[in-house]
């Protein structure tokens, strides 16, 4: 069985799985493509959390900003109904950024960071961990928008999917490979 071209979980995988089911250990084999499954799963989960998220906080975008559209802590926490000691926990947590006001020292928050904010406490408010937020605010900074954010996500939705349909064939030949032995055995 040729596993050159390993589309469903890489050629590494597809090597350990065909390794271990052509030295006789079936159960390691198997065992391996559930496992290879299970991160497809995952991914899945990730992104449908990332997904469910998104549409949590809406489609409310920053506005430009200039040098000086800046926030202090207090300023931002009374905006959001939150404690100063909520953003600081934030904060500590590496979900949120602040600056520092070049003559004391206070934080102060641009736009963005604003807009960051009131996302992370839009997802507090609906029960998310940091841990799930971490990646929404990371995602978000990289795609610069929810509409670049949902079109990446529709992206690896698809992706996903394609990968799935592979594995579902890279099994059904795992399966037959095992028939074959089986056979030649009788």
């Amino acid at each position: 069985m040729p596993i050159e071209h390993s589309p469903a979980h890489g050629a590494p995988t597809a090597r350990s799985i065909m390794v271990a089911i052509t030295a006789g250990d079936i159960a390691t084999g198997i065992a391996e493509v559930d496992a290879a499954h299970a991160v497809l799963q995952a991914q899945r989960e990730e992104l449908d959390d990332l997904a469910l998220a998104l549409q949590t906080i809406g489609h409310e975008q920053p506005r430009v900003q200039t040098a000086t559209d800046r926030v202090s802590i207090g300023e931002l926490a009374e905006m959001l109904g939150v404690r100063t000691s909520a953003l600081r926990v934030w904060e500590a947590a590496g979900l949120l950024r602040s600056m520092r006001d070049g003559a004391h020292g206070y934080r102060e928050y641009t736009e963005v960071q604003v807009q960051a904010a009131r996302v992370i406490h839009l997802l507090r408010q609906g029960g998310y961990l940091f841990d799930h937020i971490r990646p929404v605010i990371a995602a978000l900074n990289g795609a610069g928008s929810t509409e670049a954010l949902t079109a990446a996500i529709t992206e690896r939705r698809e992706a996903l999917n394609q990968r799935s349909r592979h594995a579902l064939h890279a099994a059904g030949l795992v399966h037959a490979y095992l028939e074959d032995l089986e056979s030649a055995e009788a």
